[in-house]
């Protein structure tokens, strides 16, 4: 069975997090040149709203190995093009199956189950990192 790549799969989900959205907030996805300190980094989905702390998302399909190191990483890094700060980054484990077949993945996002974990905190700036939950993964939909 074919299957998706991961970069495929956060710009269709960058896609159904922007109509569930304001249409004030930015969503992107798979962009390089983003971060000022790696020009070459290339964060899964970046959420912007209007007036806030963006939050970024890093995504992996199970069984993630990576992802919460991934996600770590981001924190303390700067936008370059407003400067913020990335305090808060979300690190999203993507049922395998979501990655099988191919088509309108939209359908799928949307009744889909994910198991998440958030990072908060500043390595960068000597602010302690926290996970939250301290240990597992939350679960729900995309809502």
């Amino acid at each position: 069975m074919p299957r998706i790549v991961e970069t495929a799969f956060n710009n269709a989900l960058s896609t159904v997090l922007s109509r569930k959205l304001p249409g004030s907030w930015t969503v992107t996805a798979e962009e390089t040149g983003v971060l000022r300190e790696h020009a070459s980094a290339q964060p899964d989905i970046i959420v912007r709203p209007p007036a806030g702390m963006p939050i970024v998302l890093e995504t992996e399909y199970d069984p993630a190995r990576t992802v919460e190191d991934d996600a770590r990483n981001r924190l303390g890094r700067t936008l370059r093009d407003t400067g913020d700060i990335l305090e808060a980054v979300l690190a999203v484990r993507i049922p395998g199956h979501m990655g099988e077949g191919g088509g309108d993945l939209s359908p799928g996002i949307l009744s889909g189950q994910f198991r998440w974990c958030a990072f908060s905190g500043s390595p960068l700036e000597s602010r302690a990192v926290s996970r939250w939950p301290e240990r597992d993964w939350l679960g729900g939909g995309i809502d």
